[in-house]
């Protein structure tokens, strides 16, 4: 009797504590299976920001590729635009006086060379100084010339207005002083040429007169 009351208490000891063994094990697998499902459902969660992150990246790549590709169209529309010459500026008034210049140059470049060209008054080294003073003058004009068309002249240069204005008013100040230094040059030649001719009338004027005596 007294070994069946102990094994009967031992019995019931140990289902007391298989029992509370088995709700901590429950408690625990809960309490694990709870935590999986939290830390699944914030991997869900993550996996799913992740994806709109991956999106947001990937547009914001795309946004960035067309803003940039905006801004090199508009850098191309702007550059092409400074290949084109305003209309104003092709008319630009020292534009035309700077080639007025070079015309009044060429004409009395060969009206004053043609007067001493051959002359007896001037020697041959003479005339080819005043041809190689003419002919540098007019080299350095046509320069003058080739860049004012380039400047006027679409899809020649890029420039702005401003400095198509800037680079037109230093040619035409350029050739304010060719043609200067031409008319100046012209003017000595003239003189030589007249003071000679008159030289040789005063000479011929007394000649006759020795001789009529």
């Amino acid at each position: 009797m007294y070994y069946k009351k102990y094994f009967l208490f031992s019995a019931m000891i140990l289902a007391g504590i298989f029992a509370a063994h088995s709700q901590t094990i429950f408690n625990q697998n809960g309490e694990i299976i709870k935590l999986y499902g939290q830390q699944i459902a914030l991997l869900q969660t993550y996996s799913i920001a992740l994806k709109e992150g991956y999106k947001i990246v990937e547009g914001g790549i795309q946004t960035t590729k067309d803003l940039k590709n905006g801004e090199f169209n508009l850098h191309n529309i702007y550059y092409s635009s400074l290949e084109t010459v305003n209309p104003q500026i092709k008319n630009y008034p020292f534009a035309m006086r700077a080639i007025d210049l070079y015309s009044r140059m060429a004409k009395a470049r060969s009206g004053t060379y043609a007067q001493i060209n051959g002359s007896v008054f001037f020697s041959a080294n003479e005339t080819t100084y005043a041809r190689i003073v003419y002919k540098n003058l007019m080299d350095a004009a046509d320069e003058d010339m080739k860049e004012l068309q380039e400047v006027t002249t679409d899809g020649e240069m890029k420039m702005t207005d401003d400095e198509r204005i800037k680079r037109i008013n230093a040619i035409y100040k350029r050739m304010q002083q060719k043609f200067k230094t031409m008319v100046d040059f012209d003017r000595q030649i003239l003189m030589i040429l007249n003071g000679r001719k008159q030289q040789q009338e005063k000479s011929m004027l007394l000649k006759k007169l020795y001789d009529s005596k």
